[in-house]
């Protein structure tokens, strides 16, 4: 039983760490593409000299260069921007799922030493020793919604940064 838990556990860290990754790349891409796209000034050629050498050095990801929206914080209820905060939305979502994972690998890592200082404890006073089996099958394993630290992972820091942005505006 608890090994089907670790393997769910270690398939939802590999999946939140590799759709993390794309939606990151995804982001910076989008990012760069922003900033090579629109008026900057001065500094205008050396910084799209920049990020034309980024753009060649990674053709490889020329698939994703190409899916990569354009977002414009100008109407930021345009196609590019839409496509940017969804992009950004699932990539939360991935983090979470990969926070799932890591909190249900700790929690079977405490359920298994338990389980060994139960064993240990059985033989040491000589009563007739549950097998591992045994002491696995009596085990409820709370259940775990990866939504559960929405909050505490990403609202409250959000939260957070927006009243120490409203403080120094107004301070």
């Amino acid at each position: 039983m608890l090994f089907k838990e670790k393997k769910k556990a270690w398939w939802k860290i590999i999946v939140g760490y590799l759709g993390g990754i794309i939606c990151l790349i995804l982001l910076i891409m989008s990012y760069l593409k922003m900033i090579y796209f629109s008026p900057i000034g001065f500094l205008s050629h050396p910084i799209k000299e920049l990020i034309n050498i980024v753009y060649n050095k990674t053709l490889f990801l020329d698939f994703l260069w190409q899916y990569a929206p354009i977002p414009n914080m100008d109407d930021l209820l345009s196609k590019g921007s839409i496509l940017f905060f969804v992009i950004c939305v699932i990539f939360v979502i991935f983090m979470m799922l990969m926070n799932s994972g890591k909190l249900k690998l700790r929690i079977l890592k405490k359920i298994e030493q338990n389980i060994q200082e139960q064993s240990l404890e059985e033989s040491i006073r000589g009563n007739l020793a549950n097998s591992r089996e045994d002491i696995e099958r009596g085990i409820q394993l709370p259940e775990q919604n990866f939504l559960s630290s929405f909050h505490a992972l990403y609202i409250a820091p959000l939260i957070v940064g927006i009243i120490l942005t409203l403080l120094e505006k107004f301070l």
